[in-house]
């Protein structure tokens, strides 16, 4: 999700028993707008760990008015660049982890999708892109040991065929 989209989210916007978000809003700058996606209201699957994760949040969760998932003291939606300078950089420096904003997150999830031979169309709808260009050239990042792989698995394959040549006879 952008950051946008995920201060916009409201418990409403969960189905727990189906691992289920629905993506349909977004906050920029304390309003509340429609998401940038051609397709403004998407739905995709949660891992169970981040359910599991989920339903342990809400029960220290405060409730406010709008029910929104992440909300100030006086129950208005988070706003992004609070996340990232109060929560997030905090975390990655106490993880000793290299300082980046919830946008690097989009970046690495194409990525390891990409990486986990998910279906273009699949990573596009989770994303909310409509331009797989998009998807592919500017958010999917080559990685040291997909090369590695390749490499191996050429390797593998040009070994093979030649085993298969010698005990056929043929040179």
């Amino acid at each position: 999700m952008r950051g946008g989209e995920l201060c916009g989210l409201q418990i409403s916007d969960f189905d727990f028993e189906r691992g289920l978000v629905r993506v349909n809003r977004s906050v920029w700058r304390g309003k509340v707008q429609s998401t940038k996606s051609e397709h403004p209201d998407r739905c995709f699957s949660l891992t169970p760990q981040l359910v599991h994760h989920l339903v342990e949040y809400l029960k220290r969760w405060t409730p406010n008015e709008k029910g929104w998932l992440f909300a100030t003291r006086n129950g208005t939606p988070w706003d992004q660049n609070m996340v990232v300078k109060r929560r997030l950089q905090p975390l990655l420096n106490s993880l000793v982890l290299k300082r980046g904003g919830l946008h690097a997150f989009r970046h690495a999830n194409i990525t390891l999708m990409d990486q986990l031979r998910v279906p273009l169309k699949v990573r596009m709808q989770r994303v909310g892109h409509s331009d797989p260009a998009l998807t592919l050239f500017a958010y999917t990042h080559v990685d040291s040991e997909d090369d590695v792989r390749l490499a191996e698995q050429l390797g593998g394959t040009k070994c093979a065929q030649k085993r298969k040549r010698l005990r056929s006879g043929a040179s």
